[in-house]
């Protein structure tokens, strides 16, 4: 792995022939988390489980996975879907680096396949169905560098909005920030000047339902934050 460790003394050093690593970071909260734990610890971990398993659409090519061999990026997809960054109470946090993302899989592919996450309550345990939502941030200037040494972590400001965003989601509904939402427009209209044509329901049809921008003062951030929503109208 190649985060950098945070109490390296040649950290300043280091960080300064750094490049950062771009990507997407994703918070996925189980809205219903401590009422699943009440019905038993083995009904909360499955219904974790299912839903970062529901990422399966990433696999990095092999040869993506041999360009990054000296990289953590390589180690963040599997066949049985994209592990998770971290588990952080009820929330799931995912980073997937550009560079290790397919070439059939855009920002448009991201928004579809958390949607697929978002609508359909979870199913834990014999009776039980978790509601989650999702933040999703474009990172620029993330840096890999990890407090415990040996492991695999992303830092940056853009990692920090998607943290405090899931505060500004309700139940089943997908925050994005005002870059993302630009980078998926651009796939969306471009999708759709090809004639595209899914069913209303489809996720890439949905990117039209998307909401906003809002603007909300944001805890840690000077500037007010522009954001915006899509909402299960269902």
């Amino acid at each position: 792995m190649s985060s950098l460790y945070a109490c390296d003394k040649r950290l300043r050093e280091k960080l300064s022939q750094q490049e950062p690593t771009p990507g997407y970071c994703i918070f996925i909260d189980v809205v219903d988390s401590v009422a699943l734990k009440d019905k038993g610890f083995d009904v909360w971990c499955e219904a974790m489980y299912v839903i970062w398993s529901a990422l399966r659409w990433l696999e990095v090519a092999d040869s993506t996975r041999e360009m990054n061999k000296r990289d953590f990026t390589s180690l963040m997809a599997k066949p049985c879907g994209l592990p998770p960054l971290k588990v952080i109470g009820d929330c799931i946090m995912f980073y997937i680096p550009k560079l290790s993302m397919p070439r059939r899989v855009d920002a448009l592919t991201l928004f579809d396949s958390l949607l697929n996450i978002i609508r359909v309550p979870k199913q834990a345990g014999p009776s039980e169905r978790s509601q989650v939502r999702a933040v999703i941030t474009c990172c620029r200037k993330a840096m890999p560098v990890a407090f415990v040494e040996g492991t695999a972590d992303i830092q940056g400001k853009e990692i920090d909005l998607a943290a405090r965003l899931v505060e500004q989601a309700d139940p089943q509904e997908l925050l994005m920030d005002e870059e993302f939402h630009r980078e998926a427009m651009c796939v969306f209209l471009n999708y759709k000047a090809a004639g595209n044509v899914r069913r209303r329901d489809d996720g890439y049809e949905q990117f039209a339902s998307v909401e906003g921008p809002w603007t909300r003062n944001i805890r840690g951030f000077r500037e007010p934050i522009r954001m915006y929503k899509w909402r299960n109208r269902q």
